[in-house]
């Protein structure tokens, strides 16, 4: 029983990314059956809150590349009117 535990705990912190040194101390905390304290210097976190807090800044992203998209298309036409600019001053002197 304690086998599959270990084995979950493994798979939840490789899950949420915790480093080698917090996973193995963890592992060990259950192998030694002291689970109660397993827990106790964990920060309280919402995945719903941070899922939320992730699609928001992909919303904000997606906006500010659609600026930057329209910014260098204005500057490519403004680039054109010039070189066109340019050669009607060219083609006039």
């Amino acid at each position: 029983m304690i086998d599959i535990i270990v084995s979950a705990m493994e798979s939840l912190c490789f899950k949420i990314d915790v480093s080698a040194e917090e996973r193995l101390k963890c592992v060990r905390k259950v192998r030694e059956r002291k689970m109660g304290y397993l827990w106790e210097n964990m920060e309280k976190i919402s995945i719903q809150e941070e899922r939320r807090k992730t699609e928001e800044q992909r919303k904000l992203a997606e906006k500010e590349r659609c600026r930057a998209d329209e910014a260098e298309e204005k500057l490519k036409a403004a680039e054109e009117m010039i070189r066109q600019l340019k050669d009607n001053i060219g083609s006039i002197e």
